[in-house]
């Protein structure tokens, strides 16, 4: 079964270097009937277009 992640929410984000933004995300996650809240770190930069993309 397949998690289902929903309420995703930006808890703040900070400029690491080279345009690329530390941001930490909240979400609710729910899997086999149990639903949890999960905190996690990611890495965004804008792509040419101008869209935010997560990079590693």
């Amino acid at each position: 079964m397949m998690p289902k992640v929903e309420d995703i929410s930006p808890q703040g984000c900070e400029a690491a270097d080279n345009d690329v933004y530390l941001c930490t995300v909240e979400a609710t996650v729910t899997m086999m009937g149990v639903e949890k809240k999960e905190m996690q770190d990611f890495r965004f930069k804008k792509n040419s277009e101008g869209d935010w993309k997560v990079i590693r």
